[in-house]
C-alpha cells in the first residue's frame, strides 16, 4: 500500500485502470491457483512428516506391563448380562470401589429441543468417575481417562462400547499398583453421548455454557492437563481410528495424535494406526498414493467443518484439555488382529508418556489436517491457499470502489482517481445491512416461532417448516424494502455497485474469521462463494440470460445451498452414496441436511455448538446483500425499457 501510495498520479490512476480491466481473469486465475495449491498440499513432499515436538513425552520408551487382557475379556461379558441403567451404575460403582480408587456419581438432566414428537424430550442420566490420587503430586493437575457407557439392546443405533468400559476398569486396576504417577487420573464413565460428557465437564470446570441441570461434583482433582476417550465395540480389533475432531472444528495439540501414532504403530504393537484407522498405504503408483492422501484430507476436512465432535473428547477440547478418541475398529481391511491385551497396553503407553509432562502441551500445532496417518498439513501451510481463493473478492472489492469514482450521476466519467476527490452515493449500504441483519436474526429464532405457532406438529417438523417459510420471506422482502431508498435514478447502478462492494468487503472478513476458527467449514463456503459472488455485473439493459446466470450462480453460494453439497461431499467421501441411485443420492443429502440442521439446533443448547449461528446471524446476512444486489438490474433495464416508449 505504501509503494502505491507514493507512486505518481499517472502512475496510480494506470495501475487502478489495469485492476478493474483486468480483476476479474486476475481473480480466476487466483482462486484456480489456490485450490490447486490446497489439493497439492496432500502430497507428501509438500507437507511435513509426524513428529512429537514434545521432548519430555518420550514415546515408547517406558515398559508396559499391563497383563488384564482376560479380565477385561470378563468384565465386559458381564456387561452384556446388565439390562437396566441402574445396575449400570451399581455395577460401575461396585468395580471402581474395589479397585481402591475414589467413587463419585453425578446425576443430570437435559431437555432435548426439536425433537420427533409434540413435546420436548427429556433425558436423565448418571456419571460414574473415579479418581486415583497421585503418589508424587499434590492433585494440581490431572490426566482424564474416560469411556462412554452403552446398554446392549436399549434401542439405540449408536455402536456399543462396552468392552472399552471392560477395558478402562481393567487399567485402572493396573495403575492402582502403579507409584510413578505425578498426574491424578481420573476414570470417567459418561452416559448420554456428549450430554453426558458436557455435564461432567461444566461441572468439573464451573462453567455453564448450556441448559443441562447438573448435580455439582462430589470429588475434584487439579486441573485437566490431558484425555483420552476409548471406545471399544468388540474385543478384537484390527486398526485403531485416532478422532481429533472437537466442537466447533477445534482441534487438540498435534503432539497428543503424534505420541498416540508412535506408541500405537510402534514395534511393540505395530497396529496400523491414523485417522478413520486409515494405516500405512505403500501404494506402487504415486498417482494411487497422492488420490488416497487427497481423499483422507478431504475426509478428515469435512469431519472438521461439521462442528460436532463424534465422541466425548471433543468437549474437553474446548477447556484446552488435549483430548482425542482411541477408537477400536473391528471390521478394518487388515488381515492381523489384536486384542484387549494390546490395546491395555497402548493405553498404558500413551498415559505413561502424559504423566512425564511438567507443563502443558503449547510445542506443537493446533490447527493442522491430516491427509494421511504419517503426514500433516499445518496452518503455515494451508493458509497460503485460502487466502488467494479469498483474495479474489478483495480484488473485485477494490475495482468497484475505483468504478464507481470514476462516474457521476450522469455517467460522465472524470479525470481522477483519487479516491477522496470523488462523492460516492452510499444511501444503500446502511438500510440494506440493516435488513440483512434483521433477517438473520429473523431466521435464528425462526425455528422457536415455528414451534409455537404449530403444537399440532412435531417439533422437528415444525421447526423446519418455520426456518423455511422464514428464509423465504426474507429473500422476498429485503430486496424490496432496500428498492424503496433508491430514488437516484441512476441508471448505472452506481449505489449498487458500491453495495457490491460493500457486500464483497463484509463476506471477506466473514470468511478470514470463520477460517480462524474452523478452517475446513470457512474453506467449504469460501470455495463454493467466491467466484459466484464476484460475478455480478451492474449494468443496464443486460440480456436476460446473463442475468438468469448470475441468479443461478447466486443461488448456488446461499447458505443452504453450500450447506447442502457439503453434505453431499460428506456422504461421498464416507461411502454412503456409493451403489445408489442418482435420485436417491438427492433425497438421502436432503435428509442429511435436514438432520444436521436439526442437530446444529439441538446442540447449540446442549453442547454450545455455534455453527447454526454462524450461519444465520453473519453468513445468511451477507448472502442477502449479493441477493438484493442482484435484483437492480432488471428494475433498471425496466425503467430503460418504459422511458423510451414514453419517448
Amino acid at each position: 500500500m505504501g509503494i502505491v501510495s507514493g507512486m505518481e498520479t499517472a502512475k496510480r490512476q494506470r495501475l487502478l485502470q489495469a485492476l478493474a480491466k483486468h480483476e476479474w481473469w486476475i481473480g480466476l486465475v487466483m482462486f484456480v491457483f489456490g485450490v490447486a495449491f490446497f489439493i497439492a498440499l496432500a502430497h507428501d513432499s509438500l507437507n511435513a512428516r509426524v513428529y512429537v515436538d514434545e521432548n519430555a513425552l518420550m514415546p515408547g520408551i517406558a515398559s508396559e506391563s499391563f497383563r488384564g487382557g482376560s479380565e477385561a475379556q470378563t468384565l465386559g461379558n458381564q456387561w452384556e448380562q446388565l439390562n437396566t441403567r441402574d445396575q449400570a451404575v451399581s455395577w460401575l460403582t461396585d468395580r471402581l470401589t474395589s479397585i481402591g480408587v475414589e467413587v463419585y456419581t453425578q446425576n443430570f438432566t437435559a431437555v432435548f429441543p426439536f425433537s420427533g414428537s409434540q413435546q420436548q424430550q427429556t433425558v436423565h442420566g448418571t456419571n460414574v468417575y473415579g479418581i486415583l490420587r497421585a503418589p508424587r503430586g499434590a492433585s494440581v493437575e490431572s490426566i482424564v481417562l474416560s469411556s462412554p457407557y452403552r446398554l446392549l439392546g436399549d434401542g439405540s443405533d449408536v455402536q456399543p462400547s462396552h468392552y472399552g468400559v471392560a477395558l478402562l476398569l481393567s487399567v485402572a486396576k493396573h495403575f492402582r499398583y502403579l507409584n510413578y504417577w505425578s498426574k491424578d487420573l481420573i476414570f470417567l464413565f459418561y452416559s448420554e453421548e456428549l450430554v453426558g460428557m458436557q455435564a461432567w465437564t461444566e461441572a468439573y470446570t464451573g462453567t455453564k455454557l448450556t441448559n443441562i441441570q447438573f448435580s455439582q461434583l462430589p470429588g475434584r482433582s487439579g486441573n485437566i492437563d490431558s484425555a483420552i476417550n476409548i471406545e471399544m465395540p468388540s474385543p478384537h480389533f484390527t486398526a485403531i481410528d485416532l478422532d481429533t475432531a472437537g466442537i466447533n472444528g477445534m482441534l487438540p495439540n498435534y503432539d497428543v495424535y503424534s505420541l498416540s501414532w508412535k506408541v500405537a504403530t510402534s514395534s511393540k504393537h505395530n497396529v496400523p494406526t491414523g485417522p478413520f484407522g486409515e494405516g500405512v498405504h505403500h501404494f506402487a503408483d504415486p498417482i494411487a498414493h497422492f488420490r488416497q492422501n487427497v481423499y483422507l484430507m478431504l475426509r478428515t476436512a469435512s469431519v472438521q467443518a461439521a462442528g460436532l465432535p463424534s465422541s466425548g473428547h471433543g468437549l474437553l477440547v474446548r477447556h484446552r484439555a488435549e483430548a482425542l478418541t482411541v477408537r477400536a475398529l473391528p471390521d478394518a481391511p487388515y488381515h492381523k488382529r489384536y486384542g484387549l491385551q494390546d490395546m491395555g497396553n497402548i493405553l498404558s503407553g500413551i498415559v505413561r508418556s502424559l504423566n512425564n509432562l511438567l507443563e502443558h502441551l503449547h510445542h506443537s500445532f493446533y490447527f493442522y489436517i491430516l491427509p494421511n496417518s504419517t503426514h500433516y498439513v499445518s496452518v503455515s501451510l494451508y493458509t497460503p491457499p485460502l487466502a488467494l481463493i479469498i483474495l479474489g473478492s478483495v480484488l473485485k472489492a477494490i475495482s468497484l470502489w475505483v468504478v464507481t469514482g470514476l462516474k457521476n450521476e450522469s455517467g460522465d466519467s472524470q479525470a481522477k482517481f483519487a479516491f477522496g476527490e470523488v462523492q460516492r452515493n452510499v444511501q444503500l449500504v446502511l438500510p440494506a445491512f440493516l435488513c440483512s441483519q434483521l433477517s438473520g436474526v429473523a431466521v435464528y429464532v425462526a425455528p422457536h416461532i415455528g414451534v409455537w405457532l404449530m403444537p399440532s406438529v412435531s417439533q422437528a417438523v415444525a421447526a423446519l417448516i418455520g426456518l423455511t417459510l422464514t428464509a423465504v420471506v426474507c429473500i422476498v422482502l429485503v430486496p424490496l424494502i432496500v428498492m424503496k431508498f433508491d430514488n437516484s435514478n441512476d441508471c448505472h447502478n452506481t449505489q449498487w455497485a458500491i453495495l457490491h462492494c460493500f457486500a464483497l468487503v463484509a463476506n471477506t472478513i466473514t470468511l478470514t474469521g470463520l477460517s480462524m476458527m474452523n478452517f475446513s467449514l470457512g474453506l467449504l463456503f469460501s470455495i463454493i462463494t467466491v467466484v459466484p459472488t464476484r460475478i455480478l455485473r451492474q449494468r443496464p439493459n443486460q440480456h436476460f440470460l446473463s442475468w438468469f446466470l448470475q441468479l443461478v450462480f447466486i443461488v448456488m453460494a446461499s447458505p443452504p445451498v453450500v450447506l447442502w453439497f457439503g453434505c453431499l461431499v460428506y456422504l461421498l467421501l464416507n461411502g454412503q452414496l456409493a451403489s445408489v441411485s442418482l435420485a436417491s443420492q438427492l433425497v438421502e443429502t436432503t435428509v442429511t441436511l435436514q438432520n444436521a440442521i436439526l442437530a446444529a439446533l439441538r446442540h447449540q443448547y446442549l453442547t454450545g455448538m455455534w455453527v447454526y449461528a454462524a450461519v444465520t446471524l453473519v453468513l445468511w446476512p451477507n448472502w442477502l446483500l449479493f441477493w438484493t444486489t442482484l435484483w437492480r438490474p432488471v428494475v433498471c433495464t425496466a425503467d430503460v425499457t418504459r422511458e423510451k416508449k414514453e419517448q
